[in-house]
């Protein structure tokens, strides 16, 4: 009978240390993916988009007007509150 328990506490232990050395695996793992994303993050480039229309929750249908987007305006020379309106 104390040998059914020995086996079971050392089959307990056993699985704590595996699943203990899985959180740190995956612990790490994410760090990883997390900072690789950062590496690859690039600032949007700076762009135009098209006339367009949009549906709101509400099913009403609206026209949204050309206007550019990402980058920086003050790296081009625009005035800020122009590009804002």
């Amino acid at each position: 009978m104390g040998a059914a328990i020995a086996i079971v506490v050392v089959k307990h232990v056993m699985t704590q240390n595996v699943t203990e050395y899985a959180d740190d695996d995956q612990a790490t793992e994410y760090a990883d993916d997390d900072q690789d994303a950062k590496d690859k993050r690039r600032p949007p480039v700076r762009h135009s988009v098209a006339e367009h229309t949009r549906t709101l929750a509400d099913g009403r249908v609206i026209p949204i007007p050309p206007y550019k987007r990402g980058g920086f305006s003050e790296d081009e020379g625009e005035d800020p509150d122009e590009v804002a309106a």
